[in-house]
């Protein structure tokens, strides 16, 4: 009987990885549906922050310029304090358009994070599910699209945190400073897979 227990030990340790778990939760339940991420959805307010990137050994900072064209698609544009374009890109919900690039970003992995960071920080979506936290002020949402999962936490009505887990390991966070009017004062993204670090501080003049 002995010689199936390296099997059974298996399978359990194969189970125990098997689904990502956001820290100090208890389980989760089944809700109606509610949308979640409902920050940036003015189609008719063009929205900038002060911005700090940190790529590897690179840094870049200068002025983050966003706006929505619809509940799909929102363009963001990096410009250097001189004025020049850092980054300029459009992102779907599904995909991304890449319409210029300085050479020190123009590598296919920095455009393919920076665009999910910047999705998944924009993009609304709609969760069926509640994830319950041991922590009684905070609702947490989640979002289940194949082996990715991502979880909103919201303090009150105000969005804290957006975890985006891949393959079972956290892949991103992105935090979120609520203000007195309808956009976050500070926003701060950080990857946890590759060297990328955005901070979004928001200017007092939205164009």
């Amino acid at each position: 009987m002995n010689r199936f227990l390296p099997i059974s030990i298996f399978v359990l340790i194969f189970s125990a990885c098997a689904t990502s778990k956001y820290p100090n939760t208890t389980g989760e339940k089944a809700i109606q549906e509610i949308e979640v991420n409902n920050l940036f959805l003015d189609t008719g307010t063009v929205v900038s922050y002060r911005a700090n990137i940190e790529i590897g050994k690179e840094q870049l900072s200068g002025t983050l310029v966003m706006r929505t064209f619809n509940a799909d698609l929102r363009r963001f544009a990096l410009l250097s304090d001189l004025g020049q374009t850092l980054i300029d890109i459009s992102i779907f919900k599904d995909y991304h358009v890449l319409n210029s690039v300085i050479p020190a970003m123009d590598k296919k992995i920095v455009i393919k994070e920076v665009a999910s960071l910047f999705r998944t920080m924009t993009q609304p979506y709609v969760s069926t599910k509640e994830v319950i936290s041991s922590n009684q002020d905070l609702r947490i949402y989640e979002i289940e699209r194949g082996a990715n999962r991502t979880f909103y936490s919201y303090s009150s009505i105000d969005l804290k945190e957006i975890a985006h887990y891949g393959k079972h390991k956290e892949r991103f966070k992105i935090s979120f400073e609520s203000s007195d009017n309808q956009y976050p004062s500070s926003i701060f993204l950080l990857h946890s897979r590759f060297p990328l670090r955005i901070s979004l501080k928001q200017q007092n003049d939205n164009l």
